[in-house]
């Protein structure tokens, strides 16, 4: 015969919720403990509705069988905790806690006898939370114990009585087909709890590999809609419901519209705008006076200066000044003044020369003709292959209508 197992999910002193102890076959089953913490989630949706009404949950798939509680851990222990003791109902922050407490053993073989309704007790799981709870109570978050499940051996005893027979309890033959189906959910009222308990423990035992599951006490409708658990009691329920569970609609990804970018120009862009004709031949101008400035100045001051030497030369001086140097010196300099003049002169000479006469006018200001003026200027310049029309008769023509239609006091 099976034996049972612990199952603990809580929270200690100073680390958060997680699974504090479970059994040591779950660690090569890793789908066992995801399959269990889905069912302990669900359980502890709402906790500001589990004072003074502790949720009870049997749940089993073709391997495990788990029979548990969910409640505040105060109520574990109606007589309170000794002082001897540490006080393991309220974290650092003195916030009360509340914990799922479960026992689990194994379908492969015969199970344990399963608990009556009515030998439901909290105290029967007190044992449970003390011995493990006690163990990390002080754990933090840094250690490594911290996010390790205590392994549980299959040492677990439960003391209830007897589990009635399905005849024993006229109600539950109007429920004996309880929900086994994955697609939707049976609810029942609060008042059909016992009833519900006992059909679906009837069901786990007289089908070993069948999967079913059950939730006493879901803080509503919805939530018990959404749970893993096939058939449930919650407080708005009135009647027997079946549900249809809700489909979660996946939202496929749009793909992104792809945006044409406009054709980059194959033409290099222009860094400066063009010059215009006359900016060209200004500046164009300019530069060969400049030139012809620096040119003139040079070659009349190296004339100036070898005249002025020779002049100075035959010049006595007093001082010990070589009449040579003085001589170059002066010479060079007013032959530097008259070649720049000069020169001057001939730069803006040969501007004018190479200027144009048309360059005056902006090249961006050109009128180009209209459609109506094109079409008239096509009419009489363009030959298309007929002989030109002698329009003088037309014309006098023109004159006769004009003079007609002056009036008689016209002058």
């Amino acid at each position: 015969m099976s034996k049972w197992s612990a199952l603990v999910y809580g929270r200690t002193y100073e680390v958060d919720f997680r699974l504090i102890a479970m059994p040591k076959y779950f660690e090569d089953d890793a789908q066992a403990s995801i399959w269990a913490e889905k069912h302990i989630l669900a359980t502890t949706q709402i906790p500001e509705k589990l004072p003074n009404s502790p949720r009870w949950s049997l749940f089993t798939n073709d391997k495990y069988c788990v029979i548990a509680t969910t409640c505040m851990v105060k109520e574990l222990f109606p007589n309170g905790i000794s002082q001897e003791t540490k006080d393991i109902t309220t974290d650092f922050r003195g916030r009360p806690l509340y914990a799922f407490i479960g026992y689990v053993a194994k379908r492969s073989e015969q199970l344990p006898p399963l608990p009556a309704y009515s030998d439901l007790k909290l105290e029967q799981f007190q044992p449970l939370y003390r011995k493990y709870v006690e163990k990390c109570w002080d754990v933090k978050s840094y250690q490594p114990e911290s996010r390790q499940p205590i392994p549980t051996s299959d040492d677990e005893s439960i003391s209830y009585g007897s589990l009635p027979s399905s005849n024993t309890n006229a109600n539950i033959a109007s429920i004996s087909d309880v929900n086994s189906s994955q697609d939707s959910r049976l609810l029942f009222p609060e008042t059909e709890r016992e009833t519900l308990w006992t059909a679906v423990a009837n069901s786990v035992v007289q089908s070993s590999r069948h999967s079913i599951s059950v939730c006493l006490g879901l803080s509503s409708q919805k939530e018990a809609v959404n749970s893993p658990f096939l058939n449930a009691t919650a407080s708005n329920v009135v009647t027997v419901t079946r549900t249809p569970v809700p489909v979660k609609v996946t939202q496929t990804p749009v793909a992104a519209k792809t945006v044409a970018k406009p054709i980059e120009p194959t033409q290099p862009r222009l860094s400066k705008p063009l010059e215009t004709p006359t900016q060209s031949t200004a500046n164009n101008s300019s530069k060969i006076g400049s030139n012809e400035q620096h040119i003139g100045g040079a070659v009349g001051g190296l004339v100036c200066g070898v005249v002025g030497g020779v002049i100075g030369g035959s010049i006595p001086v007093s001082g010990g000044i070589p009449g040579v140097i003085l001589g170059a010196t002066l010479g060079a300099g007013i032959g530097w003044i008259a070649g720049e003049i000069i020169a001057s002169k001939t730069g803006e000479l040969l501007g004018n020369l190479t200027s144009s006469p048309n360059t005056d006018r902006d090249i961006n200001q050109i009128e180009y003709p209209n459609s109506n003026s094109q079409g008239h200027s096509q009419t009489k310049n363009q030959n298309i292959g007929f002989k030109p029309t002698d329009n003088s008769d037309n014309q006098r023509d023109d004159k006769n209508q004009e003079s007609q239609k002056k009036p008689d006091n016209w002058f």
